[in-house]
């Protein structure tokens, strides 16, 4: 079966759904995937976005998504972070 991961719902706030058939579950669990650009974060989600039936969201998923939305549908710290981005400042400080 070929699942839709439509991450732009998750832009709508607390009443965004996932569109994945819930399957029943004794206990919730979130997840969270760090690491440095390229470690394959992705990859690894995906893989447990199948096995486990779960919702991926990644932080670029929001800015791509966010940056092709309507600004009026923008929180304020969304436009901030892609006015960052615009200018190149919406990187990892590596100090």
């Amino acid at each position: 079966m070929e699942l839709i991961r439509d991450r732009k719902a998750w832009l709508q706030g607390a009443g965004a759904t996932c569109n994945l058939p819930p399957e029943k579950v004794t206990r919730a669990r979130r997840l969270v995937l760090l690491g440095a650009p390229g470690v394959g974060k992705g990859t690894q989600a995906e893989l447990l976005c199948t096995k486990m039936r779960a919702c991926h969201l990644s932080t670029g998923d929001i800015f791509r998504a966010a940056k092709s939305s309507q600004a009026c549908n923008l929180t304020p710290a969304l436009d901030a972070a892609l006015q960052f981005m615009k200018r190149g400042e919406l990187v990892p400080d590596e100090r």
